[in-house]
Parts: C-alpha cells; sequence; structure tokens
C-alpha cells in the first residue's frame, strides 16, 4: 500500500467581470456573477469596490479577488 493521495487540486484564479457606468457623479458598478451592484466616486476606484462587494457576497478575503473591469463609453457634460 502507498501513501494516500490528496484529493486537493488547486484552482485556476478566476477574474471577476464588472462593468463600470457613470450616473450622475457616480460610478456604477455591476457584477453579474454575483448579481452586485456598488458605486464608487472615481474610477479609480471601482476596482476596489468591486473587489469588496464579491468578497461580502461570497465570504472572502478582498485581496484574493481578481476584477477584469470593463468601462462603458462616457461622456463627459
Amino acid at each position: 500500500m502507498g501513501t494516500p493521495r490528496s484529493t486537493y487540486a488547486p484552482t485556476e484564479p478566476h477574474a471577476y467581470q464588472v462593468t463600470v457606468t457613470r450616473e450622475g457623479k457616480w460610478w456604477m458598478v455591476h457584477i453579474r456573477e454575483v448579481d452586485g451592484l456598488t458605486q464608487a466616486r472615481r474610477l479609480s476606484d471601482a476596482p476596489r469596490m468591486a473587489r469588496e462587494s464579491i468578497a461580502a457576497a461570497l465570504d472572502l478575503n478582498p485581496e484574493d479577488i481578481t476584477v477584469d473591469v470593463h468601462v462603458e463609453s462616457y461622456i463627459s457634460w
């Protein structure tokens, strides 16, 4: 008899798809995969806000989450 084999198999990191749109003074951050919506004051804050929202929904550490941000076209008034 040999040593028992582990059933653990590492998985590839998953990047959550995030769509960001401008609504008034806010950037709306849509995370379809977790049916999530959050907002950010600055576009540069959108990835962090998305990670925090995903982490809260899935009980994960925000630092372990990768997001792929897509910005919808935006016209500044």
